[in-house]
């Protein structure tokens, strides 16, 4: 992680080092439901002032925000492209470590990725999802990390089955598993 201005990023993102532009016009929030939208922000000129707007939001409603990014290049008005920060980061360490001491030594808490075995990974998880970019830098150059990433969420819309009257007829396209 590296930043570049207060509203630009590079991070390691699916194994390629990435930029980001943080957009300070748009927010996530999540939903009771676990659903995640995407909100317009107006009158944000800085992150610092989103960050600000986005803490006080959760303080009065509760609610869960993270911050937006956009791969540099790429268009903002897809919703495909952009990026969510989603409150954890991704710690490398040099060699398989004692997730309970670690913790202690670090100043965070330290959780085994979902496959159970920890070896030289862990996740960590920030206070507020905006805030993972704060934590992973932090991580970054203390003893025995190699390495701290954000963990970024895709937005994904639900694929749809053609309007095709014949399609039911078509069963060789629709592919369960069984190849």
């Amino acid at each position: 992680l590296t930043v570049l201005s207060s509203q630009a990023v590079d991070i390691q993102d699916r194994g390629a080092n990435r930029s980001f532009t943080i957009l300070t016009d748009q927010a996530a929030a999540w939903q009771a439901d676990g659903q995640i939208t995407i909100e317009p922000v107006t009158g944000m000129d800085d992150v610092a002032t989103l960050k600000a707007q986005l803490d006080g939001k959760k303080r009065i409603s509760g609610e869960r925000n993270s911050l937006v990014l956009i791969e540099e290049g790429k268009d903002a008005s897809d919703i495909h492209n952009l990026r969510i920060l989603s409150g954890q980061v991704l710690v490398t360490f040099d060699r398989p470590v004692n997730l309970t001491r670690k913790s202690q030594d670090l100043g965070v808490t330290l959780t085994a990725p979902k496959s159970g075995n920890a070896g030289n990974f862990a996740l960590a998880k920030s206070a507020e999802a905006f805030d993972a970019l704060d934590l992973a830098d932090s991580l970054k150059g203390k003893a025995g990390v190699l390495s701290a990433e954000p963990i970024l969420l895709k937005m994904h819309t639900k694929k749809l089955l053609p309007n095709d009257t014949h399609f039911g007829d078509q069963w060789h396209l629709r592919n369960t598993g069984q190849n």
